[in-house]
């Protein structure tokens, strides 16, 4: 129609979907490691808080294995609160993050459709408590064994 012969004219088919799903699956690895790095350093947090908390409680879990606790007991105790931090620690941050949600959609909703259509992802929701737990369970594994350790004769000395 323009007055170019037919040869000259050279179609190509562009498959965005599959480029958009190779780039979708390298930010999925990449936001995935990242998640890992933030579980690694949380698991790191709840270990450190609680070998300090079982190097201050040092005769009160003597005196408990003195008085019978056993030693699975009481390791099974500070596993307990190691994992109980974890989930109220997440439980905290859903909270927090499903509220900002909400007040993001209704502070700049006006703005742009997408926006006032966000909701809170609840599949994330979950996987936070599961990685919580996680974090607790794994840096509350090490402080629970030392705690069960702990020798009786430790009371003697206090």
């Amino acid at each position: 129609g323009a007055g170019l012969p037919a040869e000259s004219i050279h179609t190509e088919i562009v498959n965005i979907q599959e480029q958009l799903g190779k780039e979708l699956r390298i930010m999925r690895w990449v936001f995935l490691g990242l998640a890992a790095l933030v579980l690694l350093i949380g698991v790191a947090a709840v270990l450190n808080v609680g070998l300090a908390t079982v190097g201050e409680r040092i005769e009160e879990f003597a005196l408990r294995r003195a008085v019978g606790t056993s030693r699975t007991l009481l390791a099974g105790i500070v596993l307990a609160e190691t994992l109980l931090t974890g989930l109220l620690t997440a439980a905290a941050a859903i909270g927090v993050a499903a509220g900002a949600v909400s007040v993001i959609a209704k502070l700049f909703g006006d703005q742009d459709q997408l926006i006032r259509d966000l909701t809170f992802p609840w599949q994330a929701g979950v996987a936070g408590v599961i990685a919580g737990l996680a974090a607790g369970l794994l840096g509350g594994l090490i402080p629970a064994l030392r705690a069960a350790r702990i020798p009786i004769a430790t009371v003697m000395r206090a």
